[in-house]
């Protein structure tokens, strides 16, 4: 599932860094575009899912324009440790075109 940021509302499937984003969006604040990517989708995508692939690059809200990239792991802040900026963020990310498979 990809959303909207403005539709990114559970913290459970896309991740606190993107549903503060949403609420942000919500609350009328001036917000970059953006989607939400939800944990199963990533999940899949990261197990080689082709099929997960091409839902992901099919979806209607993912931009053609470059993009910047940024990780949010679902749990990844608590009151007794932060793993924020652990991960990498990617700019300038095109938008990659699914090949056909092989055999």
């Amino acid at each position: 599932m990809v959303v909207p940021l403005a539709d990114a509302d559970r913290e459970h499937v896309f991740g606190g860094k993107a549903v503060s984003l949403g609420a942000a969006v919500r609350a009328g604040l001036t917000v970059p575009p953006g989607v939400a990517i939800a944990a199963p989708l990533v999940d899949a995508i990261a197990e080689g899912d082709r099929a997960a692939l091409a839902a992901l690059l099919d979806s209607p809200h993912l931009p053609d324009a470059r993009l910047a990239v940024r990780s949010s792991a679902v749990g990844e802040d608590s009151g007794e440790a932060s793993f924020a900026g652990q991960h990498a963020t990617k700019l300038n990310v095109r938008r990659p075109q699914l090949q056909p498979a092989v055999g």
